[in-house]
């Protein structure tokens, strides 16, 4: 039976040798991997049948602001002409994958703008506006539930605790077209399907083109 590898141990300076920038480059991408790999952890148990996220929009929030500074990264990063001609030469299915992250950041994309927004909302919480409140973003979202009956659960443990009202109103506040969700939650599982599949091409086709010696099964 042939024996079966988990992954690959190297010494950092030989296989991503900080002078090339397509070393620090997949270091990029994978740090970005990284990141949506773990949001999605969270995220896919708690989707619904109908595949939008229940109560917590926290995860979905989350992986939609990696997934635009990951688009912006690629963007950015083809001024490098070392890294056009690596992802010029990667099968057309990598490419394909990495057009659709890269698209993420697109500033004439409506799905990425809808990213965009929710990085804002994610790493920002809403300013209150005393003197134009009908400015507030947070004011137009409490306006768009005003007649929902929602929940704060307080069961005894503050690990327990939750202020559903207030998720509820995060999404209304991050992903303001409530009409295209659905939509949107699909654009984020395919743009984060393509992320998987396109770093570990890039990955491998950079191993290949390695020394045999700098690195080990594991």
């Amino acid at each position: 039976m042939p024996e079966k590898h988990i992954g690959m141990r190297f010494r950092v300076g030989d296989l991503f040798p900080s002078d090339a920038p397509i070393s620090r480059w997949l270091t990029g991408c994978c740090m970005a991997l990284n990141d949506v790999l773990l949001v999605n952890n969270e995220l896919i148990p708690r989707l619904q049948e109908d595949g939008e996220p229940a109560g917590n929009v926290y995860f979905a929030r989350l992986g939609a602001a990696h997934l635009y500074e990951a688009g912006k990264f690629l963007s950015r990063s083809e001024r490098a002409p070392s890294i056009s001609a690596f992802v010029d030469a990667l099968d057309d299915g990598a490419r394909r994958d990495y057009e659709r992250v890269r698209a993420c950041a697109r500033a004439e994309s409506a799905f990425a703008a809808q990213l965009k927004h929710a990085r804002d909302h994610f790493f920002h919480y809403a300013e209150l506006l005393p003197e134009a409140p009908e400015h507030e973003n947070l004011k137009r979202a409490l306006d768009d539930r005003a007649d929902a009956f929602d929940e704060i659960l307080d069961p005894g443990e503050f690990r327990e605790f939750r202020a559903t009202f207030a998720s509820n109103i995060s999404l209304v506040a991050s992903f303001p077209d409530q009409s295209t969700l659905a939509d949107f939650y699909t654009e984020l599982r395919e743009a984060t399907l393509a992320l998987m599949r396109f770093v570990p091409a890039a990955i491998a086709r950079h191993v290949a083109s390695q020394p045999t010696d700098s690195w080990d099964y594991i």
